[in-house]
Protein backbone atom coordinates (compact mmCIF):
# COMPACT_ATOMS: atom_id res chain seq x y z
CA UNK A 1 0.00 0.00 0.00
CA UNK A 2 1.09 3.43 -1.05
CA UNK A 3 2.12 5.40 1.47
CA UNK A 4 0.63 8.89 1.87
CA UNK A 5 2.91 11.48 3.64
CA UNK A 6 1.45 14.68 5.39
CA UNK A 7 3.71 17.54 4.23
CA UNK A 8 2.25 20.57 5.82
CA UNK A 9 1.38 19.88 8.96
CA UNK A 10 -0.44 22.56 11.02
CA UNK A 11 -0.66 24.72 7.84
CA UNK A 12 -3.89 23.72 6.12
CA UNK A 13 -5.52 26.29 3.30
CA UNK A 14 -9.00 27.22 2.52
CA UNK A 15 -8.92 26.04 -0.83
CA UNK A 16 -5.29 25.06 -2.00
CA UNK A 17 -5.31 24.13 -5.86
CA UNK A 18 -2.59 25.30 -8.97
CA UNK A 19 0.11 23.02 -7.86
CA UNK A 20 2.60 23.12 -9.99
CA UNK A 21 6.75 21.76 -9.69
CA UNK A 22 9.57 24.53 -10.07
CA UNK A 23 12.71 22.88 -11.37
CA UNK A 24 14.92 25.50 -11.39
CA UNK A 25 14.32 25.85 -7.92
CA UNK A 26 13.35 22.53 -6.41
CA UNK A 27 10.21 23.46 -5.13
CA UNK A 28 6.30 23.36 -5.88
CA UNK A 29 4.43 26.47 -6.38
CA UNK A 30 0.87 26.52 -5.22
CA UNK A 31 -2.23 28.96 -4.37
CA UNK A 32 -4.88 29.04 -1.51
CA UNK A 33 -7.75 30.42 -3.60
CA UNK A 34 -10.23 31.59 -0.68
CA UNK A 35 -7.55 32.84 1.67
CA UNK A 36 -5.68 35.01 -1.50
CA UNK A 37 -2.44 33.38 -0.75
CA UNK A 38 0.63 32.47 -2.93
CA UNK A 39 2.71 29.05 -1.10
CA UNK A 40 5.79 27.50 -1.80
CA UNK A 41 7.10 24.54 -0.31
CA UNK A 42 10.69 23.89 -1.20
CA UNK A 43 12.26 19.69 -1.44
CA UNK A 44 14.29 19.81 1.08
CA UNK A 45 11.67 20.95 3.78
CA UNK A 46 12.64 23.86 4.31
CA UNK A 47 10.12 26.26 6.13
CA UNK A 48 7.25 27.07 4.02
CA UNK A 49 7.66 30.46 1.82
CA UNK A 50 3.98 32.67 1.45
CA UNK A 51 2.62 35.86 -0.11
CA UNK A 52 -0.36 37.35 0.19
CA UNK A 53 -1.47 38.46 -2.97
CA UNK A 54 -3.75 41.64 -4.22
CA UNK A 55 -6.24 39.25 -5.12
CA UNK A 56 -7.58 35.73 -5.53
CA UNK A 57 -5.31 33.80 -7.38
CA UNK A 58 -6.50 30.19 -9.38
CA UNK A 59 -3.69 28.71 -11.00
CA UNK A 60 0.02 28.91 -12.08
CA UNK A 61 2.35 29.02 -14.36
CA UNK A 62 6.08 29.13 -14.71
CA UNK A 63 8.07 31.68 -17.15
CA UNK A 64 11.33 31.43 -18.30
CA UNK A 65 13.24 34.64 -16.33
CA UNK A 66 12.20 32.83 -12.87
CA UNK A 67 8.82 34.82 -12.33
CA UNK A 68 5.05 33.71 -12.36
CA UNK A 69 2.50 34.06 -14.64
CA UNK A 70 -0.72 33.80 -12.29
CA UNK A 71 -4.26 33.75 -13.23
CA UNK A 72 -6.62 35.63 -11.00
CA UNK A 73 -10.85 35.66 -11.06
CA UNK A 74 -10.40 37.87 -13.66
CA UNK A 75 -6.82 38.66 -14.73
CA UNK A 76 -3.80 37.46 -15.63
CA UNK A 77 -1.00 38.91 -13.76
CA UNK A 78 2.63 38.74 -13.17
CA UNK A 79 4.57 37.63 -9.62
CA UNK A 80 7.65 39.11 -9.81
CA UNK A 81 9.82 36.55 -7.71
CA UNK A 82 12.78 39.29 -6.55
CA UNK A 83 10.64 42.04 -5.71
CA UNK A 84 7.67 40.33 -4.83
CA UNK A 85 5.45 42.22 -6.78
CA UNK A 86 2.30 41.69 -8.65
CA UNK A 87 0.91 43.13 -12.24
CA UNK A 88 -1.58 42.60 -13.92
CA UNK A 89 -2.29 42.10 -17.59
CA UNK A 90 -4.81 43.64 -20.05
CA UNK A 91 -7.56 40.58 -20.50
CA UNK A 92 -10.19 40.85 -18.01
CA UNK A 93 -12.64 42.03 -20.85
CA UNK A 94 -13.21 38.39 -22.71
CA UNK A 95 -14.99 37.49 -19.36
CA UNK A 96 -18.62 37.15 -19.13
CA UNK A 97 -20.16 39.01 -16.11
CA UNK A 98 -20.88 35.65 -14.56
CA UNK A 99 -17.61 34.00 -15.81
CA UNK A 100 -14.48 33.80 -13.87
CA UNK A 101 -11.04 31.88 -14.99
CA UNK A 102 -9.96 28.98 -13.41
CA UNK A 103 -7.25 26.25 -14.00
CA UNK A 104 -4.38 27.09 -16.75
CA UNK A 105 -1.69 25.16 -18.05
CA UNK A 106 1.11 25.91 -20.67
CA UNK A 107 0.97 23.86 -24.15
CA UNK A 108 4.10 25.53 -25.22
CA UNK A 109 6.53 28.17 -24.95
CA UNK A 110 4.45 30.86 -25.90
CA UNK A 111 1.12 29.18 -25.48
CA UNK A 112 -0.98 29.01 -22.57
CA UNK A 113 -4.83 27.46 -22.19
CA UNK A 114 -6.99 29.20 -19.28
CA UNK A 115 -10.13 27.50 -18.39
CA UNK A 116 -12.83 29.51 -16.43
CA UNK A 117 -16.36 28.49 -14.84
CA UNK A 118 -19.76 30.09 -14.10
CA UNK A 119 -19.78 31.44 -10.55
CA UNK A 120 -23.04 30.15 -9.93
CA UNK A 121 -21.60 26.42 -11.42
CA UNK A 122 -25.25 26.13 -13.11
CA UNK A 123 -25.02 27.55 -16.45
CA UNK A 124 -23.06 26.54 -19.55
CA UNK A 125 -21.27 29.54 -20.15
CA UNK A 126 -17.64 28.75 -19.24
CA UNK A 127 -15.41 28.17 -21.62
CA UNK A 128 -11.47 27.24 -22.82
CA UNK A 129 -9.06 29.92 -23.77
CA UNK A 130 -6.24 29.40 -25.80
CA UNK A 131 -3.99 32.22 -24.57
CA UNK A 132 -0.96 33.14 -27.60
CA UNK A 133 1.83 34.43 -25.74
CA UNK A 134 4.10 36.71 -27.45
CA UNK A 135 6.90 39.46 -26.14
CA UNK A 136 5.01 42.20 -24.70
CA UNK A 137 1.04 40.68 -26.18
CA UNK A 138 -1.45 38.43 -25.26
CA UNK A 139 -3.92 37.11 -27.66
CA UNK A 140 -6.85 35.39 -26.30
CA UNK A 141 -9.68 33.38 -27.81
CA UNK A 142 -11.84 30.94 -26.60
CA UNK A 143 -11.21 27.52 -27.74
CA UNK A 144 -13.50 24.94 -26.34
CA UNK A 145 -17.18 26.75 -24.98
CA UNK A 146 -20.43 24.69 -23.67
CA UNK A 147 -18.96 24.19 -19.75
CA UNK A 148 -20.39 24.85 -16.75
CA UNK A 149 -17.09 24.76 -14.64
CA UNK A 150 -14.20 23.41 -16.22
CA UNK A 151 -11.55 21.73 -14.62
CA UNK A 152 -8.46 20.14 -14.71
CA UNK A 153 -6.58 20.29 -17.78
CA UNK A 154 -3.31 18.09 -19.40
CA UNK A 155 -2.21 17.17 -22.63
CA UNK A 156 -1.56 13.16 -23.91
CA UNK A 157 2.24 12.51 -23.98
CA UNK A 158 1.62 12.57 -27.93
CA UNK A 159 0.14 16.47 -27.79
CA UNK A 160 -2.52 15.35 -29.54
CA UNK A 161 -5.63 15.62 -27.80
CA UNK A 162 -6.03 17.88 -24.32
CA UNK A 163 -7.83 16.29 -21.54
CA UNK A 164 -10.53 18.90 -19.56
CA UNK A 165 -12.74 17.78 -16.17
CA UNK A 166 -16.30 19.16 -16.39
CA UNK A 167 -16.40 19.31 -12.14
CA UNK A 168 -20.45 20.11 -12.33
CA UNK A 169 -21.16 16.90 -14.61
CA UNK A 170 -18.19 14.70 -12.94
CA UNK A 171 -17.17 13.93 -16.19
CA UNK A 172 -13.87 13.54 -17.71
CA UNK A 173 -13.47 15.10 -21.38
CA UNK A 174 -11.12 14.43 -23.85
CA UNK A 175 -10.82 17.18 -27.56
CA UNK A 176 -8.65 17.04 -30.13
CA UNK A 177 -6.04 19.97 -29.53
CA UNK A 178 -5.69 20.82 -33.18
CA UNK A 179 -9.52 21.60 -33.65
CA UNK A 180 -10.88 24.70 -33.77
CA UNK A 181 -13.34 26.45 -31.68
CA UNK A 182 -15.28 22.74 -30.15
CA UNK A 183 -18.40 22.83 -28.42
CA UNK A 184 -18.54 20.37 -25.05
CA UNK A 185 -20.93 17.96 -26.59
CA UNK A 186 -18.57 17.01 -29.15
CA UNK A 187 -16.09 16.22 -26.67
CA UNK A 188 -14.87 12.25 -26.50
CA UNK A 189 -15.99 10.74 -22.82
CA UNK A 190 -13.27 9.64 -20.94
CA UNK A 191 -15.35 8.81 -17.77
CA UNK A 192 -18.42 9.54 -16.02
CA UNK A 193 -18.28 9.90 -12.32
CA UNK A 194 -21.55 8.98 -9.88
CA UNK A 195 -23.12 12.16 -8.58
CA UNK A 196 -20.92 11.21 -5.04
CA UNK A 197 -17.74 11.34 -7.01
CA UNK A 198 -16.28 15.19 -8.26
CA UNK A 199 -13.63 15.11 -10.61
CA UNK A 200 -11.14 17.99 -10.26
CA UNK A 201 -7.90 19.01 -11.39
CA UNK A 202 -5.63 16.59 -12.98
CA UNK A 203 -2.13 15.56 -14.27
CA UNK A 204 -0.95 12.93 -17.23
CA UNK A 205 1.55 10.25 -16.27
CA UNK A 206 5.13 9.93 -18.88
CA UNK A 207 2.98 6.16 -19.65
CA UNK A 208 0.01 8.29 -20.78
CA UNK A 209 -2.31 7.62 -18.09
CA UNK A 210 -4.54 10.21 -15.92
CA UNK A 211 -4.18 11.26 -12.26
CA UNK A 212 -7.14 12.79 -11.04
CA UNK A 213 -8.30 14.04 -7.80
CA UNK A 214 -11.53 13.08 -6.82
CA UNK A 215 -13.49 15.03 -4.36
CA UNK A 216 -16.25 13.13 -1.92
CA UNK A 217 -14.49 9.92 -1.78
CA UNK A 218 -11.11 11.90 -0.72
CA UNK A 219 -8.90 10.38 -3.33
CA UNK A 220 -7.23 10.27 -6.54
CA UNK A 221 -7.87 7.69 -9.24
CA UNK A 222 -5.26 6.66 -11.98
CA UNK A 223 -6.71 6.48 -15.05
CA UNK A 224 -5.73 4.60 -18.41
CA UNK A 225 -6.23 6.93 -21.54
CA UNK A 226 -10.11 5.20 -21.97
CA UNK A 227 -11.30 6.14 -18.67
CA UNK A 228 -10.56 3.07 -17.41
CA UNK A 229 -9.47 2.67 -13.28
CA UNK A 230 -5.80 1.03 -13.18
CA UNK A 231 -5.27 2.61 -9.20
CA UNK A 232 -6.69 4.31 -6.38
CA UNK A 233 -5.05 5.87 -3.43
CA UNK A 234 -7.59 7.12 -0.19
CA UNK A 235 -5.81 10.58 1.00
CA UNK A 236 -7.85 10.57 4.68
CA UNK A 237 -9.86 13.65 3.30
CA UNK A 238 -12.93 14.32 1.86
CA UNK A 239 -11.94 17.19 -0.54
CA UNK A 240 -8.68 17.07 -2.65
CA UNK A 241 -8.12 19.57 -5.34
CA UNK A 242 -5.81 19.02 -7.51
CA UNK A 243 -2.39 16.59 -8.52
CA UNK A 244 1.05 16.93 -10.07
CA UNK A 245 3.83 15.00 -10.12
CA UNK A 246 7.45 16.93 -9.01
CA UNK A 247 10.70 16.00 -7.14
CA UNK A 248 14.19 15.63 -9.03
CA UNK A 249 12.81 12.52 -10.32
CA UNK A 250 9.58 13.22 -10.83
CA UNK A 251 8.01 10.50 -8.77
CA UNK A 252 6.37 12.42 -5.87
CA UNK A 253 3.05 13.38 -6.76
CA UNK A 254 1.45 16.53 -4.96
CA UNK A 255 -1.87 16.63 -3.92
CA UNK A 256 -4.03 20.28 -2.97
CA UNK A 257 -6.71 19.90 -0.79
CA UNK A 258 -9.11 22.27 0.86
CA UNK A 259 -11.65 22.92 3.83
CA UNK A 260 -13.80 26.10 3.11
CA UNK A 261 -16.63 24.65 2.47
CA UNK A 262 -16.86 21.49 4.67
CA UNK A 263 -19.09 21.45 7.55
CA UNK A 264 -17.20 22.16 11.52
CA UNK A 265 -18.28 18.41 11.59
CA UNK A 266 -15.87 17.74 9.34
CA UNK A 267 -13.37 19.68 9.76
CA UNK A 268 -13.12 18.02 13.29
CA UNK A 269 -13.26 14.89 11.81
CA UNK A 270 -10.71 15.57 8.74
CA UNK A 271 -8.08 17.86 10.43
CA UNK A 272 -5.60 17.51 7.97
CA UNK A 273 -8.58 18.85 5.41
CA UNK A 274 -6.36 22.04 3.40
CA UNK A 275 -2.91 20.46 3.52
CA UNK A 276 -0.67 19.71 0.71
CA UNK A 277 0.06 15.87 0.97
CA UNK A 278 2.42 13.78 -0.94
CA UNK A 279 2.74 10.39 -2.12
CA UNK A 280 5.37 8.00 -4.68
CA UNK A 281 2.93 5.92 -6.67
CA UNK A 282 5.17 4.61 -8.99
CA UNK A 283 4.40 6.55 -11.92
CA UNK A 284 6.89 9.55 -12.93
CA UNK A 285 5.15 12.65 -14.48
CA UNK A 286 6.39 15.20 -17.12
CA UNK A 287 8.04 18.50 -16.74
CA UNK A 288 5.76 21.59 -17.43
CA UNK A 289 5.88 23.63 -20.20
CA UNK A 290 8.14 27.24 -19.29
CA UNK A 291 6.36 30.28 -20.74
CA UNK A 292 9.46 32.03 -22.64
CA UNK A 293 8.20 35.60 -22.95
CA UNK A 294 9.26 38.22 -21.05
CA UNK A 295 6.66 41.41 -19.98
CA UNK A 296 7.67 44.90 -19.56
CA UNK A 297 5.95 47.80 -17.87
CA UNK A 298 4.29 49.11 -21.20
CA UNK A 299 1.64 45.86 -21.27
CA UNK A 300 0.86 45.93 -17.51
CA UNK A 301 -1.50 48.02 -15.08
CA UNK A 302 -1.01 48.17 -11.36
CA UNK A 303 2.47 48.28 -11.13
CA UNK A 304 5.87 47.55 -13.48
CA UNK A 305 8.20 44.67 -13.40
Amino acid sequence: MTKVKLLTPGQSMALGEGPIWDPKRDSLWWVDVAGGMLWRRDHNDAPLHSWAMPKRPVSLCLLQDGNLLVVFRRQIGVFDTTSERTAFLECDQVLLPTERFNDCRARSHDELWVGSMDMNQSDPVARVFRVRIGEDSLDIEPYLDGFCVSNGMAWSVDGKEVFVVESSERQILSFPTASGLTHKRQARLVRQYTKLEMPDGLTVDQMGNIWVAVVGPGRIDCLRPDGSVLKSHQLGISHPTSCTFGGSDLATLYVTSMHNDLSNPSIVREQNAGCLFGLEPGAKGCLEKIISAKFTAHVTKGGTL
